[in-house]
């Protein structure tokens, strides 16, 4: 994994426009200031109200206002569910857990989607490491990510430095990251003559502004991440040896089962399957169990998709999957994808053991998900029915990001799983 020595000096690294609020309110750390990520020396001004941001000054206090009185009012509701940590250590799966909920509830209250910085307001509430209490704390001045009790500081050193030089390096790219937007060309691809067998190695070919490969800016990195999802499904076709049109449709679909908007803000970067599966002329990629973000969108494309006649189209759906697919109006999928999947969850088991007789991909963050997913699905299919395909993946993001849920950092798309379609005992 390569990573540069960016250090914490803020003033160095902070993107001009990070004043812009769809800068800072892209991401959220409870000890920076929310509005230009500074420290002002730990002298930050927390809301009063709802206790859960906080700034470096008056000044930047009401400049975020206007964009924080709705999520204040309704996260006052609910303050009274801090009291109960305050009585008790929960183990972090309660931490979790709670968390989730009252995600949920603010989800419902607001009946909108939330801003980035909003779920991660909630998601990444200051706590203790250790025992998760919310009061009397110390933070890490150097990652800004985690923070410990008085009682728990040993052990959380002990625990978080291990993990401290990865947070930090996250957010130095997320502060690098804020608010720019990254110009992209797939026309080039795939090049015969540029050979790729992994992101490193796509990023070398293909990313015509490095000048220098063994040294990456931020730009490469946010690019594996942009670029992730669709190299996943077209080189884990090709691993797989997946003839998914079989000569028969210049159509293709793609369901997308996911909780996250994360794969409609990278929907462009589906050009490359395009451009990889030449016999597809119009590619659908509808992303299943989201609220409308937008009106469902068109692209465009290079030239020579224009000079070919492709079209690349993004679609809606807020409905289950078994249930889209149970409806003859939807398009029928080529391939299903899913992320991170809980199979011990009923829903999300009746939908993966109803889908369609198509190739169905399961990206997973880590290895434990992958071989849990693996383990449930050969104990309720034919014991002789395993993966096409199934391995680390070579097409993963090298971007990290925070991961509530252990305290360090994961990478999207850290291993694919590939099944050509599914045979239930039951």
């Amino acid at each position: 994994m390569r990573q540069n020595n960016w250090n914490n000096d803020w003033a160095d690294v902070i993107p001009p426009n990070l004043s812009e609020p769809d800068a800072y309110n892209n991401f959220f750390y409870p000890d920076l200031c929310h509005v230009c990520k500074g420290t002002n020396g730990g002298n930050l001004i927390l809301c009063n109200e709802c206790l859960s941001i906080s700034y470096c000054s008056v000044e930047h206090k009401h400049l975020h206002r206007e964009d924080h009185t709705e999520f204040c009012v309704n996260m006052k509701k609910f303050l009274r569910l801090r009291s109960k940590y305050e009585k008790y250590s929960p183990s972090r799966v309660d931490w979790v857990n709670s968390r989730r909920d009252l995600l949920r509830i603010m989800k419902k209250e607001m009946r909108r989607l939330l801003m980035p910085c909003e779920e991660e307001m909630i998601m990444f509430a200051k706590s203790c490491y250790v025992c998760f209490q919310e009061f009397d704390l110390k933070v890490c001045n150097i990652c800004y990510s985690a923070s410990y009790c008085e009682q728990h500081e040993q052990q959380f050193l002990i625990k978080h430095n291990k993990h401290c030089p990865d947070l930090t390096f996250c957010l130095n790219l997320e502060m690098r990251l804020a608010g720019i937007k990254f110009d992209y060309d797939f026309s080039i691809f795939p090049d015969d003559m540029r050979h790729v067998d992994d992101m490193e190695s796509f990023v070398k070919n293909y990313c015509c502004w490095v000048m220098f490969p063994e040294f990456w800016t931020s730009k490469e990195y946010f690019y594996t991440d942009f670029v992730s999802t669709p190299l996943t499904v077209y080189y884990g076709m090709i691993k797989a040896e997946i003839d998914i049109l079989n000569g028969h449709t210049q159509c293709f679909v793609c369901h997308v089962i996911t909780s996250s908007y994360l794969e409609a803000d990278y929907a462009a970067a589906w050009e490359l399957l395009l451009h990889g599966l030449h016999e597809i002329k119009e590619l659908t990629v509808v992303l299943i169990g989201l609220e409308p973000k937008a009106e469902n969108s068109c692209f465009d494309l290079c030239r020579k998709c224009k000079e070919h006649g492709r079209s690349l189209k993004f679609e809606f759906s807020r409905m289950l999957h078994h249930e889209y697919i149970n409806n003859p109006l939807n398009k029928r999928p080529n391939v299903i994808i899913r992320f991170d999947v809980d199979l011990h969850d009923e829903v999300t088991l009746i939908d993966v053991l109803s889908s369609l007789r198509c190739p169905n991909f399961f990206i997973s963050t880590s290895e434990s998900i992958a071989q849990e997913i693996k383990t449930t699905l050969r104990n309720l299919t034919e014991e002789s029915y395993c993966p096409m395909y199934s391995r680390r993946n070579n097409f993963r993001s090298f971007q990290p990001r925070r991961d509530f849920k252990t305290g360090t950092i994961y990478y999207r798309n850290n291993y694919v799983t590939i099944y050509e379609s599914f045979s239930c005992n039951t």
